[in-house]
């Protein structure tokens, strides 16, 4: 059986994420690679601090996660199409930074958005910090629009 190589986008829900899946569309054919859109849900955050958790757009929400991945898919559909890119949307149950790096194990690339609302010279959020130091394969962040 062939195994295509994957890149794996990590989804938020924001436009970086959207970015960061337009960027591996068309990173994807140079590396003969499908692209998975991930959204991280954990179930265990919403289990210990209930339904009221702010912590992330669908913190313990499978459907609302993959509502959001599947956006992202459609909103570069068109592009990835012109490219002959596979994109898959999926919602996946866990925290999101060692989802993303779990997923990244066998895959040719994680790529991220930055949002870059930090200040100073750290500027990664605490998912992308994570995937950074922890993903055994290549990533990729890429930066917020100006």
């Amino acid at each position: 059986m062939d195994t295509v190589a994957s890149i794996v986008v990590g989804i938020d829900g924001s436009d970086e994420a959207v970015d960061a899946l337009r960027w591996a569309v068309r990173e994807a054919p140079r590396r003969g690679a499908a692209v998975r859109a991930v959204a991280a849900f954990d179930q265990a955050v919403l289990d210990v601090y209930g339904a009221n958790v702010l912590l992330h757009p669908f913190t313990g929400n499978p459907a609302k996660a993959a509502e959001h991945a599947t956006a992202a898919v459609e909103a570069v559909r068109a592009e990835a199409d012109a490219g002959g890119v596979r994109v898959d949307a999926e919602a996946a149950e866990g925290d999101p930074g060692r989802v993303l790096c779990d997923l990244g194990r066998e895959a040719a690339l994680v790529v991220l958005g930055r949002h870059g609302t930090r200040p100073g010279p750290h500027r990664l959020g605490s998912v992308a910090s994570y995937v950074v130091h922890h993903c055994a394969c290549a990533v990729v962040v890429v930066p917020p629009r100006r």
